[in-house]
C-alpha cells in the first residue's frame, strides 16, 4: 500500500524536478543588473528551498516554493510584458471556481493600469487555488489506495474463512461470522469510498474526512455492522421477505454487506452533525 502512494508521489516529484530545473536556468540567464537584485536572490532562495523541500519528499512545499520564485518574475517584466500576463490570468481565472475567481478580477482592474503589485497578488491567489486543488487531489488519491487495500484484503480473508474454515451448518459458526465481518467491512469500505470521491468535488475538506485514520476507521466499523445485521437476519428480529429457494449464506453476505454501508453511511451523519455543530459554536 505505502509503495503504490510513494509511487505517485514519485511522479509528482519527478514533475516539480522538471518545473524546477527549468527555472533555474531561466534565472540563471538574467543579465548581470538583474541578478543583483532583492527579488532576483529571493527567487534564488525560494528555488533552492524548493530543492531542499523536494530532497525530503515533501512535493506540497515545493510547489508552495516554487510558486513563489516564479512570481518574483513578474518584478523583472516590462511593462507590455506585464500587460500580457495580466490578460492571460484573466483568462485564466474564468476557469476557477470560488471568491478568487472575482478577487483575482478586483485586483487585476483595469489591465492598462497594471503594476506588478497587483499582477504579483493576482497570480498568488491563483496559485492558491490550484495547490488547494492539488492538497485535495493528494488526500483523496492517498485514502482511495488505503481503502482499495481494505477492500482487497477484506474480499481475500472473507473467501479464505468461506473455503478453509471448517463448514458447520450453524448460524454462529466461525466461517460464517468471518465471513459476515469482512463482507461487512466491503459495504463499509464502498461507502466510505462514495464519500471521498464526492470530498474531491466539494470546496471544503471536513478534517474528520480528510484524515487517514479515520477513514481505517469507518471502514473497520463495518464489520461491527455486518454482524449486527446478521444477528438481527438470524434472530428474526428483522424479517426479509425472500424466495422459497434460496441459500442461507449468500443471503448472510449480502446483508452483511448491506448493514456495513447503512452502518457507515449513520456515522458519517452522526459526525457530521457532530462537527457542525462544534463549528457553529
Amino acid at each position: 500500500m505505502q509503495r503504490l502512494i510513494n509511487f505517485q508521489k514519485g511522479r509528482s516529484s519527478d514533475r516539480l524536478q522538471r518545473e524546477i530545473t527549468s527555472l533555474d536556468v531561466r534565472l540563471q540567464h538574467f543579465d548581470s543588473s538583474m541578478q543583483v537584485t532583492a527579488w532576483h536572490r529571493e527567487a534564488l532562495a525560494q528555488l533552492q528551498q524548493a530543492k531542499s523541500f523536494l530532497d525530503k519528499h515533501d512535493v506540497e512545499g515545493g510547489w508552495y516554493c516554487y510558486q513563489a520564485a516564479h512570481r518574483l518574475l513578474i518584478s523583472g517584466l516590462s511593462a507590455e510584458e506585464l500587460r500580457y500576463e495580466a490578460t492571460a490570468l484573466k483568462e485564466e481565472g474564468d476557469k476557477l471556481t470560488g471568491w478568487r475567481r472575482q478577487a483575482i478580477e478586483v485586483v487585476l482592474g483595469d489591465l492598462n493600469q497594471i503594476n506588478f503589485k497587483r499582477l504579483t497578488l493576482a497570480t498568488k491567489l491563483r496559485d492558491e487555488y490550484y495547490a488547494n486543488q492539488y492538497h485535495k487531489i493528494l488526500l483523496t488519491s492517498d485514502q482511495l489506495v488505503i481503502l482499495c487495500s481494505i477492500s482487497a484484503l477484506a474480499i481475500v480473508a472473507g473467501l479464505a474463512a468461506l473455503f478453509f474454515l471448517p463448514k458447520y451448518d450453524d448460524a454462529l459458526a466461525a466461517r460464517t461470522l468471518t465471513a459476515v465481518a469482512f463482507f461487512g467491512i466491503l459495504g463499509s469500505a464502498f461507502s466510505v469510498g462514495q464519500s471521498i470521491i464526492g470530498m474531491a468535488n466539494s470546496t471544503k475538506i471536513p478534517e474528520y474526512v480528510a484524515n487517514l485514520w479515520v477513514t481505517l476507521m469507518r471502514s473497520l466499523f463495518g464489520a461491527v455492522s455486518g454482524v449486527a445485521g446478521y444477528m438481527f437476519y438470524t434472530s428474526q428480529i428483522v424479517r426479509f421477505t425472500l424466495g422459497d429457494d434460496h441459500n442461507r449464506l449468500p443471503v448472510a453476505l449480502s446483508v452483511a454487506f448491506i448493514f456495513g454501508y447503512a452502518g457507515e453511511k449513520l456515522i458519517n451523519k452522526i459526525v457530521e452533525s457532530a462537527t457542525s455543530a462544534r463549528n457553529e459554536r
